[in-house]
């Protein structure tokens, strides 16, 4: 399959630099969520 063949590729090692990552956080309420993302946002953790 053709899918399974990308799932692959996108597991090997890679020296290219990833423009964009796609996260979804969960959590309670006051568990600091938008916190790390402000912190990823701005390159400080």
């Amino acid at each position: 399959g053709n899918q399974r063949e990308n799932y692959v590729k996108q597991l090997q090692p890679t020296h290219k630099a990833i423009d964009r990552l796609h996260v979804r956080l969960l959590g309670h309420c006051a568990s600091g969520k938008t916190s790390l993302i402000n912190s990823l946002k701005s390159g400080i953790f």
